[in-house]
C-alpha cells in the first residue's frame, strides 16, 4: 500500500508540473501577442498556436480569454505590489523604504519595458468589456488600499484620513499619467520625469505630516 501511494503521489505531482508549465506557456504567449496586437485581435486560437497548446488543453485551465487577462493582471500587481515587503516597513516604522515603495509608481521597470503596453491595453478595453472592468477596478481597489497603508504609516491620525486619500487618488493619477505619457512620447526623459513629480509627492505628503491634525469638532 505505501508503495502504491507513493507512486500515486509522484503522478500527481507530475501531473502538477505539466499543467502549470503549460498554463505559463499560455500565460506568456497571450502576454505577448496582447502587447503586440491587442486584446481583440489576439484570438484563443492563436494564443493556443503560440504556446504550442492545444485549443482544448487551454480551456481546461482558462474558461475565456478574460481569465487569461485576470491571471496576467494579478500576476503583475501581485509581483509590482510586493505587499510583504509594504507590511514589513510598516510594522518596523521604517519610513524610508515605505517612501521607497510609493516612489516605484513613478518608476520605470527596466526589466520590462512592455509592461506599460500591456496595461494601456487593458485599461482600453476595460471600457468595452465588462469583465475586464471588473478585473481593473479590483486592481485599482487593492492598489489604493495598500498606498493608503503606506501613507497611514508617514502620516498616521483619522484626523488626516481625507488628505491621505486625495493624495492616495494623486499618486494613482499620476502613475497613470506617467504610463500614458511613455506611449505618447516615447522619447521622454522619464528618470527626469519621475525625479519631478515625486518632489511633487513629497511636499504634499510633508504637509499632511507636518501640519498638526484638524479635530473636526472645533
Amino acid at each position: 500500500m505505501p508503495t502504491t501511494r507513493k507512486f500515486a503521489d509522484k503522478v500527481m505531482k507530475k501531473r502538477d508540473s505539466r499543467a502549470e508549465d503549460r498554463r505559463a506557456r499560455i500565460l506568456s504567449a497571450a502576454r505577448q501577442l496582447f502587447t503586440q496586437y491587442g486584446f481583440h485581435a489576439s484570438g484563443v486560437a492563436r494564443i493556443a498556436a503560440d504556446s504550442g497548446v492545444k485549443v482544448g488543453q487551454l480551456y481546461r485551465d482558462f474558461a475565456c480569454k478574460e481569465d487569461i487577462v485576470a491571471e496576467l493582471v494579478r500576476a503583475d500587481v501581485v509581483e509590482f505590489l510586493d505587499e510583504p515587503a509594504l507590511r514589513a516597513a510598516v510594522e518596523a516604522r521604517d519610513f524610508a523604504l515605505v517612501r521607497a515603495w510609493i516612489a516605484r509608481f513613478l518608476e520605470e521597470d527596466p526589466n520590462d519595458p512592455g509592461s506599460y503596453a500591456l496595461f494601456a491595453e487593458m485599461f482600453a478595453e476595460a471600457t468595452r468589456n465588462d469583465r475586464v472592468g471588473d478585473i481593473m477596478r479590483e486592481v485599482d481597489a487593492l492598489v489604493r488600499g495598500n498606498i493608503l497603508s503606506a501613507l497611514d504609516a508617514l502620516a498616521p491620525g483619522e484626523e488626516r484620513a481625507a488628505r491621505r486619500s486625495e493624495l492616495a487618488d494623486f499618486i494613482l493619477a499620476v502613475g497613470h499619467g506617467v504610463l500614458f505619457r511613455r506611449i505618447s512620447d516615447p522619447d521622454v526623459h522619464h528618470a527626469e520625469l519621475s525625479r519631478y513629480i515625486g518632489q511633487l509627492i513629497d511636499s504634499e505628503l510633508a504637509k499632511i505630516m507636518q501640519d498638526p491634525p484638524v479635530n473636526p469638532t472645533r
